[in-house]
């Protein structure tokens, strides 16, 4: 298939979900976007397009080279929200596209498990890990005498194979199947909890910091770079969560977190492998618990907005932490480390690998 085939298959498939949300009722949108996950924009725009997409394909082997042409004029008006509905290769190895009962399944409980995500490439973030911590770049920002809660910030600011990593194929694909495009890398940081002494993080919502306008437009990609267990403190969720808001105060046992109190009979315990993943939504109730196990265990997180849904102030403060990942103001990477990232993850990889 050329490349403005596949073009030509996008623009009319674009056209065919325009039409689609044009015929929904907007109470029945009001009420999908902001409360439940339905026949909205939402749905629309993820469980929908596989099916729109065999329909263009197929509407497109019936047309004419002057309605074809007419086609292409109409999709390149489209501008940057018609460039981002190309399908992107994701890197060999790594995280396929989601089903759309992967994607139904994040928007009705707010998480997704995908526990073979990244594991091919977790011995690359394993030694990344360590060679940070070997430069003393972690705090600990537990309150304990006993317990260490040790953390990194801003990591893509101090690690090139993290800040590419933001830019890979798969991930850029993964965030925009879930929220949409445009979007901007929000916060990152590595979390690293050591054997018998590791201090968990208390219950809390993200959206306790920081405000986004729709929490199913916020997205939060966690890795694990060891194994995490119950036994070593994984992250644990509250199914649909992200529906409420929940009041927070002063953590008694970290520096500068908020905790919460909610009623956790029915949390999840998300116990995967070395760069095993979960994606969950902006405003999910979540911790992680004490990591009593013999092993020192890291995770990575990275934390996404839709820039339409985001706070206006959200992308005017530290601004050198809002980089634009997908849509108009993105500069693969330009603006925000001085160098395009677009292919700078792939070259990590072939030379670490190698």
């Amino acid at each position: 298939m050329s490349d403005l085939h596949s073009l030509l298959v996008n623009y009319l498939a674009e056209e065919l979900l325009d039409e689609e949300e044009r015929n929904i009722p907007v109470k029945e949108v009001q009420h999908n976007e902001d409360k439940t996950y339905g026949i909205g924009k939402s749905y629309i725009r993820t469980v929908r397009r596989p099916a729109v997409m065999e329909a263009a394909e197929k509407l497109l082997q019936t047309m004419s080279k002057q309605e074809k042409e007419s086609l292409q004029k109409r999709g390149s008006l489209r501008g940057q929200s018609a460039a981002v509905a190309v399908p992107r290769r994701v890197d060999e190895g790594a995280l396929r596209a989601l089903s759309p009962e992967q994607v139904t399944q994040f928007f009705r409980d707010g998480y997704l498990l995908l526990p073979d995500a990244f594991c091919e490439y977790v011995h690359l973030f394993k030694a990344e890990m360590s060679r940070l911590y070997a430069e003393g770049l972690f705090g600990n920002i537990s309150k304990s005498d006993t317990r260490k809660a040790l953390n990194l910030p801003q990591v893509t600011t101090k690690s090139r194979l993290f800040s590419s990593f933001v830019f890979s194929r798969a991930v850029r694909g993964l965030i925009a199947d879930l929220i949409g495009s445009p979007f901007f890398l929000h916060l990152d940081q590595i979390f690293l909890k050591p054997a018998r002494t590791g201090l968990g993080t208390a219950w809390h919502q993200d959206s306790a910091y920081y405000q986004i306008d729709n929490n199913l437009r916020g997205v939060s990609l966690w890795i694990a770079i060891d194994k995490a267990t119950r036994e070593s403190g994984t992250l644990e969720l509250i199914p649909g969560s992200y529906k409420q808001t929940l009041p927070h105060a002063p953590d008694p046992e970290a520096n500068l977190l908020l905790r919460c109190y909610p009623d956790e009979a029915a949390s999840v315990p998300c116990e995967l492998p070395p760069g095993g993943a979960v994606l969950f939504a902006y405003g999910m109730v979540h911790c992680t618990r004490n990591n009593s196990s013999a092993n020192d265990r890291g995770s990575v997180a990275f934390h996404f907005f839709h820039s339409d849904y985001a706070k206006k102030d959200l992308l005017t403060q530290n601004t050198q932490y809002r980089v634009h990942v997908e849509g108009p103001l993105s500069t693969n990477g330009v603006s925000e480390y001085n160098e395009s990232m677009e292919h700078v993850w792939d070259l990590e990889y072939a030379k670490r690998r190698a």
